[in-house]
């Protein structure tokens, strides 16, 4: 709480009326008081605009400060040039469709009491001045001489070093307009409002750093601007038809703004309005509130929320809604960092034949949304949603996360749904790493969606609900790192008799395991029709079609009784049975009652397609299936297609892959593999310990396994040696002078080549290969050219080094003495 909301909360039964005009101005403003009642007149009118300046300017509680204006007045442009905070706690009237502008750097306080009563928009500011579309200023700060003021039109703010706060308390009762009255709910009592202005009109406030402690602001549509900024900063003024957007374009820093107490900010109307808050850190606890609701046929605006951190906790909700046939506002997120917590919610719904609308967030650093709260008996999860309501046409619109890091813990819910017969919207999501994780057990006698004692775990979806007829959204998800643990789930499911959407997953590594701490959810994947058998609850009324999943992914893990399922519980057209499961990775391992599994209670199985550049692993009961008549019913086994260079089961695990069905027939199963272990073409029985692949039927035909292994020439590749060896007697001369050089052949070697060592050749030293030697220069003789011998001249079979170390080849290997020469010869020896 800052110091002078704790200032204001302790003075505010004093303050007394404070209009006090200046002498700044060509033409200086008139108060005139009549008890609380404060009249201002006079001002310098230039054009349209016409300009007040004040000392102070307060109004106290029960009192009021009327503008007496020209009804050809555009903008009341009013500053305060005193160092006082101008704390306003009655009512500010205004002549006409005038825009009202009050500045004041010091600071501005709306008390509990705190009304509005004119007829254009209103904006109240800290800046120190407003700047036209001329270039001139008109500053609430010391000038040396009167300024020069302008028929232009305000394009933009202008803030000081430190600007000062604005707090929002005001619950002030909604009044009609058009009578003056109370607007009273059904049981006799007034509607809190707040700080009002006419339908369609801007109330903006644009200062430091903004606080609402239990304060409303309400609109019958129009447009909303809170914006918290730091010194120095240039705001921009976009005029509209009915007011203005604030651009910050011009702003390098921000400040914060928070809402607690239950504060609200609500844009309803029969067009829904539009709310932009800029910040750097805002907060929303204690149940606080910022929407918009739709009421007739027209589309409703957009919510934006742009800061550097989104905390939305308690409770506290940002929402759109439509109760007509127009579309609810979409809401847009960009942030840095968004935490959601304790019930903190993010949602767009429609109760009626209007669409939802779109849901699109954007945090650079990370997504955490966690827990859930319970209020009057029901659990709220803390969540990001598009909401179908029961009964109504109306469809879901489209949910878009980007984010580098998304978390989805302790019962937390991201996702989009229908309960009526519209379509659930689709879900795209773009994450560096997602991790959900965890559920929360509601306490004995708490609902949550219409069931008591429900726990409910942490989930990304999209589904349809008991009830329901409309389809479910498809759910595409990329990302670098997928981790679903302690029985996080993400899925695509229906409870209703619409089908559910596809769930499409490209991530490098992906990772589902375990259960949560009750062992009550698996971590799960899936597609489903009512649920998977051994995976999630049945629910009878579904009677939709499960939808496919697609995985593209390097590495592939599931473990700990976890699961990658499509299937379908109690489908209403038997030849509809399960989706499809298609998974590319390099690897997959299935550790400890793993799953792949593609079941239906009744109905066809789906199938499964397995494409992996490396290795399948299957663990500890494991298990790849396309069963259909789990429950002893009707439909035929789904086929089992894997293609993968090597399959490995650890011998009598029972890790088994299964097409089977009860009365229908077995599906088929086509394996091609380089090398298959552990597992092989067998009858699946219970208490048997055996790795098992089996396409049988209980009652029906049984089904075909067919095992492809690729031939492999092992021959491939080699050179094949010639037949003919060189004759080595043809290659060697058959005698040599020792001292001179003689025209002869020459014989290299360096190492075997590759040739093991015979059983009759002498040991060799270890010692290093000795460079060639160069013999003295040659001396002159008579010798003759040496003639061929006729007897075959054998290989060498050795060599020796003198004390000069000349090496000489022999054919004869002496006794072998390690390290040492073997002979000391005198001359080459021949045979």
């Amino acid at each position: 709480m800052t110091n002078s909301l704790v200032f204001y909360l302790l003075t505010a039964n004093q303050v007394q009326a404070q209009i006090v005009p200046d002498a700044t101005l060509p033409n200086s403003s008139t108060v005139s008081s009549n008890g609380n009642a404060t009249v201002i007149t006079g001002g310098t009118q230039v054009g349209s605009n016409l300009f007040h300046s004040f000392q102070q300017f307060s109004v106290p509680k029960n009192g009021s400060a009327y503008f007496d204006n020209l009804s050809t007045i555009e903008n009341i442009i009013s500053r305060v040039t005193g160092k006082s905070v101008s704390n306003i706690d009655g009512l500010i009237l205004a002549n006409g469709g005038a825009n009202l502008f009050i500045v004041n750097p010091n600071g501005i306080i709306f008390g509990k009491n705190a009304a509005l009563n004119i007829g254009g928009s209103f904006l109240a500011t800290t800046a120190d001045s407003i700047k036209f579309t001329d270039g001139s200023l008109f500053s609430a700060a010391p000038q040396p001489q009167i300024p020069l003021l302008t028929v232009n039109v305000p394009i933009g703010l202008q803030f000081g070093q430190t600007p000062g706060e604005i707090i929002n308390a005001s619950i002030a009762p909604l009044i009609d307009f058009s009578t003056g009255n109370l607007i009273l709910n059904n049981q006799g009592e007034p509607f809190f409002g707040g700080l009002r202005v006419l339908p369609g009109k801007t109330l903006a406030l644009i200062g430091g750093t903004i606080s609402f402690p239990g304060g409303y602001v309400t609109l019958d549509g129009g447009r909303v601007e809170l914006g918290s900024v730091g010194g120095a900063s240039l705001v921009s003024l976009i005029p509209l038809e009915n007011g203005w957007t604030i651009g910050y374009e011009g702003v390098q820093n921000f400040q914060d703004i928070e809402f607690s107490q239950f504060a609200t900010i609500n844009a309803s109307g029969l067009k829904g309005g539009s709310i932009q808050v800029q910040g750097r850190q805002v907060t929303l606890t204690q149940e606080s509130l910022i929407g918009s609701n739709t009421l007739a046929d027209e589309n409703g605006g957009k919510i934006k929320i742009q800061a550097s951190r989104l905390n939305i906790d308690n409770s506290s909700l940002i929402t759109s809604l439509t109760q007509g046939s127009g579309k609810a506002a979409d809401i847009i997120v960009q942030t840095n960092q968004l935490i959601a917590k304790n019930g903190g919610q993010i949602v767009t719904r429609t109760v009626d034949a209007g669409d939802t609308g779109n849901l699109s967030i954007t945090a650079s650093d990370f997504i955490e949304v966690s827990g859930g709260q319970i209020i009057e008996e029901r659990w709220f999860a803390s969540g990001l949603l598009i909401e179908v309501g029961q009964t109504v046409l109306g469809n879901g619109g489209n949910f878009t996360i980007t984010t580098n890091s998304l978390r989805i813990l302790n019962g937390a819910q991201i996702g989009t749904n229908t309960r009526g017969a519209g379509n659930a919207g689709s879900m795209e999501v773009n994450t560096s790493l997602l991790e959900i994780s965890g559920s929360a057990l509601t306490a004995d006698g708490i609902q949550y969606r219409g069931i008591q004692n429900l726990p409910v775990s942490s989930g990304l979806y999209t589904s349809t609900e008991p009830g329901s007829s409309g389809n479910g959204g498809n759910l595409s998800l990329t990302g670098d790192r997928i981790s679903l643990r302690n029985g996080g789930i993400l899925q695509t499911a229906t409870f209703g008799s619409g089908d559910a959407g596809n769930l499409t997953v490209k991530a490098s590594f992906i990772e589902v395991i375990g259960t949560d701490a009750e062992g009550l959810f698996l971590s799960s994947l899936f597609a489903a029709s009512g649920g998977i058998t051994g995976v999630q609850s049945g629910i009878p009324e579904a009677t939709g079609k499960g939808g496919d999943i697609s995985i593209e992914t390097g590495q592939l893990r599931v473990a700990d009784r976890a699961a990658i399922a499509v299937g379908s519980i109690n489908p209403t057209d038997e030849a509809k049975g399960a989706g499809n499961l298609s998974i590319q990775a390099q690897t997959i391992r299935l550790e400890n009652q793993g799953r792949l599994v593609a079941e239906t209670a009744s109905g066809r199985g789906g199938d499964i397609s397995l494409k992996l550049q490396n290795l399948l692993l299957l663990r500890n009961g494991s298990q790849i299936s396309t069963t259909a008549g789990t429950a002893e019913k009707g439909g035929d086994g789904g086929n089992i297609s894997i293609e993968a260079p090597f399959i490995v089961a650890i011998k009598n695990e029972n890790s088994d892959i299964t097409a089977n069905a009860f009365t229908g027939n077995g599906g088929e199963i086509n394996i091609t593999s380089t090398g298959i272990f552990g597992i092989e073409r067998r009858k699946a029985e219970l208490g048997r310990i055996t790795n098992d692949i089996d396409a049988s039927s209980r009652f029906g035909i049984a089904g075909t396994v067919t095992i492809n292994t690729p031939d492999v020439e092992l021959s491939r590749g080699l050179i094949p040696l010639p037949s003919n060896v060189v004759d080595a007697s043809q290659q060697i001369a058959t005698g040599c002078t020792p001292g001179n050089r003689q025209r002869a052949n020459s014989f290299i070697t360096t190492g075997r080549g590759g040739i093991a060592s015979s059983p009759t050749e002498p040991l060799q030293s270890d010692a290093v290969l000795t460079p060639w030697v160069t013999l003295p220069q040659s001396v002159s003789s008579n010798t003759h050219s040496i003639a061929k011998v006729s007897s075959s001249i054998v290989e060498a079979q050795g060599w020796v080094k003198d004390a000069n170390g000349d090496i000489f080849l022999v054919a004869q290997a002496p006794n072998v003495n390690p390290q040492n020469a073997w002979l000391s010869p005198t001359s080459c020896l021949s045979r």
